[in-house]
């Protein structure tokens, strides 16, 4: 998988209990993130030490057709009291009918489809 030039850490591989999907039309923010936690946990293959239940979002704005989301972890630090980033990457979910894609937040631009 190609990376964009923005910075992505993708943390985990299952979402217990997400059912959105692509070909659901995404109505608001909450469906937006439960689309990008869904295929982020189950198609980007990495482990995490945090609950995927856990993971927020914050909204980036909308380009086009597109919902832009910063996706978080919301996992603590370790060792406890440093600093981290809880930043798991930038996506994109097409507002018709839910398909996920990376975002290069540094161009500011569509980035690759992430496999169903």
């Amino acid at each position: 998988m190609r990376l964009c030039a923005g910075l992505f850490f993708y943390v985990a591989l299952f979402v217990p209990g997400t059912s959105v999907v692509a070909t659901d039309r995404i109505a608001n923010e909450e469906s937006a993130c439960d689309a990008v936690r869904h295929t982020a946990s189950r198609d980007i293959g990495l482990r995490s030490r945090s609950d995927p239940n856990k993971w927020w979002c914050a909204a980036s704005g909308i380009r086009s057709e597109f919902l832009v989301l910063a996706l978080r972890s919301g996992g603590a630090c370790e060792p406890p009291g440093t600093t981290c980033s809880t930043l798991i990457g930038y996506f994109a979910v097409r507002q018709s009918d839910g398909t996920v894609y990376g975002w290069d937040i540094a161009e500011d631009k569509l980035g690759e489809r992430i496999p169903k």
